[in-house]
């Protein structure tokens, strides 16, 4: 029996062109991705291309296996609801709503977990004129500060920009628009980048959330290390100090979890640090063991708990 014949260049950038339209990606963007020319692919589509061909059929085709093996692992992914709403949740969105519809400075603070940055994501998604720009570790000065702001609210780029620049066009960009500007992970930020979006707060008028870990309580309570004009500006502080039975209970209605012995090992889990997001993780690797939310036991659970290092 006769083997099938070799794919040609047509046929391999037909099953390209299918992946690129299934993923909404350009050539350029699938490209880069590969890690080839753009032009490579336009050689191979048209039959003008001179290079490797051989290395760059592989790099495509090696591309093309990775896709399917993600397409595979994603269609036994469980859709996790996108938000839900239990007490701390609603702690949280209502802070967040008391900064702006009277266009204060709130402090959100709590452990891993609790829902902050969800909580936040789903207030910009619902409300006009909110931003999310998220802290990472290594911002500790105006200027990288200023930047991550810039790139939330929709600013131009300005790699090269210093404070004054980006102070003036984030200010431009948000003045007069009623708007929310949410700092999650603001735990990270020195005293002196604090008071820097507190005069940004003076100079627009939006409301302003500094969301973070328990650090951000102490580090924004009236101290000597903090300058007055930046405590007594805050006019909104909430702290949520763990997630409790009532948001376990809307966690899992939001799944449609009802097996009662994987809920009270939830319980368990959610009590300790990460309490729902990694109840979530749990509930997840537990749906894709038992092919379905409907087929999860406490076995799964416990499974999956375990795969996730509980009780090392």
């Amino acid at each position: 029996m006769e083997g099938a014949a070799p794919e040609t260049d047509a046929d391999l950038i037909q099953r390209l062109d299918a992946v690129l339209e299934i993923r909404g990606l350009s050539q350029n963007k699938a490209a880069q991705q590969i890690g080839i020319n753009a032009a490579a692919i336009s050689g191979l589509r048209n039959g003008s291309y001179s290079g490797n061909r051989q290395a760059v059929r592989v790099k495509i085709e090696q591309w093309l296996a990775t896709h399917e093996r993600r397409a595979a692992t994603t269609s036994l992914l469980p859709t996790a609801p996108s938000w839900f709403e239990g007490p701390a949740a609603l702690q949280i969105k209502t802070a967040l709503s008391l900064a702006h519809v009277t266009a204060d400075i709130a402090v959100i603070f709590g452990g891993p977990g609790v829902g902050k940055t969800a909580t936040c994501e789903h207030y910009r998604d619902t409300n006009r004129n909110v931003w999310i720009a998220t802290i990472p570790r290594h911002c500790v000065t105006i200027i990288s500060m200023l930047q991550q702001i810039a790139d939330a609210v929709g600013c131009k780029e300005m790699p090269h920009a210093g404070a004054r620049k980006l102070f003036r066009e984030i200010s431009a960009r948000i003045a007069n628009t009623a708007g929310l500007l949410i700092l999650d992970e603001a735990q990270h930020l020195p005293i002196d980048c604090l008071d820097e979006c507190r005069c940004l707060y003076d100079e627009t008028k939006v409301g302003v959330a500094w969301v973070g870990d328990n650090k951000l309580d102490d580090k924004t309570r009236p101290s000597l290390a903090v300058p007055p004009q930046l405590s007594r500006r805050i006019g909104v502080r909430r702290g949520i100090k763990k997630a409790g039975k009532s948001d376990l209970k809307a966690l899992v209605e939001a799944w449609g979890l009802a097996d009662e012995e994987s809920i009270r090992l939830l319980a368990e889990i959610a009590a300790r640090p990460g309490a729902l997001g990694v109840a979530t993780k749990c509930i997840r690797l537990a749906a894709i063991d038992a092919s379905g939310i409907d087929n999860i036991t406490a076995e799964h659970i416990r499974g999956a708990w375990s795969n996730l290092g509980g009780g090392q």
